[in-house]
């Protein structure tokens, strides 16, 4: 009798369990968002990894003009500061292809250092592989043709013909990203900003890195500026004529 209790009581086996819905849901739910937290990670490392490339960038220009100004009396680059106007005079007209290891000829350029991949990746086709950096017109000291320029601008401020003509190198901006007010769109050679100075960055200089614009200075060194920082600035002040 106790044998017979002891069979009735024995519990039945359990049949395989499989998830319910609720967990099923709450599962892709947990998935989805480290998915998303994961894509949104490797966004910002990527974006994060083109500003430094931007940078970096800056930092071989800016030092490409230092290069050259140490050759050519401490003079800075001219108007055409990457390929001159005429493509006969590179030796002469304030260029600073040499100094980038870039070919003799705009025709054999493939743009590569004088490019911001953050700029590319916003506006692929309206940059269309063209140089993404300025200069700014307070620092150069020969026009288009190469010709001198005077020590004033038109309304009297003061150029920083040579980089020893700056009281503030470490203040002064050199090169900036963005797209010049005078930029050919053929070629990409004239590309700076002109002496209406922090009033073009409005429409030509682009803030996109996290709201940022990246800069080297007349003393070699970089830096992300912000957009509000930026546009504070009045044409007569630091970050334009070195005072």
């Amino acid at each position: 009798m106790s044998r017979l209790f002891s069979n009735c009581t024995r519990p039945v086996c359990d049949k395989g369990k499989g998830f319910t819905l609720v967990e099923l849901l709450t599962t892709i739910a947990i998935i989805g968002i480290l998915s998303a937290l994961l894509l949104a990670g490797t966004s910002r490392m990527l974006k994060a990894g083109r500003t430094a490339t931007c940078l970096s960038n800056l930092r071989q220009i800016g030092q490409a003009a230092l290069l050259y100004a140490a050759e050519h009396e401490n003079h800075t680059p001219g108007y055409s500061w990457f390929y001159p106007y005429k493509e006969a005079n590179v030796a002469t007209r304030g260029t600073l292809a040499p100094y980038l290891n870039a070919p003799a000829r705009w025709t054999d350029y493939a743009p590569s250092a004088l490019t911001c991949p953050e700029m590319h990746c916003q506006f692929p086709s309206f940059l269309q592989g063209a140089n993404t950096y300025s200069i700014n017109a307070y620092c150069i000291s020969l026009e288009e043709f190469g010709e001198p320029l005077t020590s004033t601008t038109s309304f009297g401020q003061p150029r920083t013909l040579r980089t020893t003509d700056s009281v503030a190198p470490g203040r002064q901006m050199l090169f900036i990203d963005g797209l010049a007010q005078t930029q050919n769109k053929a070629t990409g050679k004239w590309s700076y900003l002109s002496t209406a100075g922090s009033g073009t960055l409005p429409t030509y200089g682009r803030f996109v890195h996290n709201g940022m614009i990246n800069a080297v200075f007349l003393d070699g060194h970089c830096e992300s500026i912000p957009r509000e920082q930026a546009l504070a600035f009045p044409s007569s002040a630091t970050f334009w004529i070195g005072r």
